[in-house]
């Protein structure tokens, strides 16, 4: 199947990444090109964010160690207008809860939220979602700024906005 004298280290090249539902239909030519350069061995369908997590082996994802944790990566996908596709892999920023309670304060300063009046808590579960825990219910309308902020600063997590009262279990992976 291949030049059999150089061994291959692509096992030594795990990463994950997430394809929304959204992204599939609006282009699926962009996904499929960044799916052909992957070796795909795991899919889990996320019912809550509507989007598909992949995990595989990239020559685009970086060495790892045996014992390294296995990364997340975004894939950029750009079509030039001859239709060519090219896919750049990024390896997503891991957030650490003092970065985003940083990020918070930024928002806090752009927005009329006086956001450390809300947040009760705010953790990082499984490294790729961000469970905001709020003293009080929220307007939709201000839950939707903070998540869209959120998002947009910290790409690759997800944000879960939680009443105060209500508890979440941490599954260790």
């Amino acid at each position: 199947m291949g030049n059999q004298d150089k061994k291959s280290d692509l096992l030594k090249r795990r990463g994950t990444f997430t394809v929304t539902r959204d992204a599939i239909e609006m282009g699926p030519e962009e996904v499929a090109e960044a799916l052909s350069s992957v070796l795909v061995v795991q899919l889990e369908n996320i019912f809550m964010t509507n989007s598909i997590k992949y995990g595989g082996y990239s020559r685009y994802f970086d060495l790892l160690e045996a014992d390294e944790d296995t990364p997340n990566y975004i894939a950029e996908c750009k079509k030039s207008e001859s239709g060519t596709i090219t896919v750049t892999w990024h390896r997503e920023k891991e957030y650490t809860e003092r970065d985003v309670r940083a990020i918070l304060d930024d928002i806090n300063k752009r927005m009329s939220l006086k956001v450390e009046d809300i947040v009760k808590s705010a953790v990082m579960v499984n490294k790729d979602t961000l469970v905001l825990k709020v003293n009080c219910f929220l307007h939709p309308d201000a839950t939707k700024k903070i998540s869209d902020e959120l998002r947009s600063q910290c790409t690759g997590i997800e944000v879960i906005i939680l009443p105060g009262e209500v508890d979440i279990v941490d599954v260790a992976e």
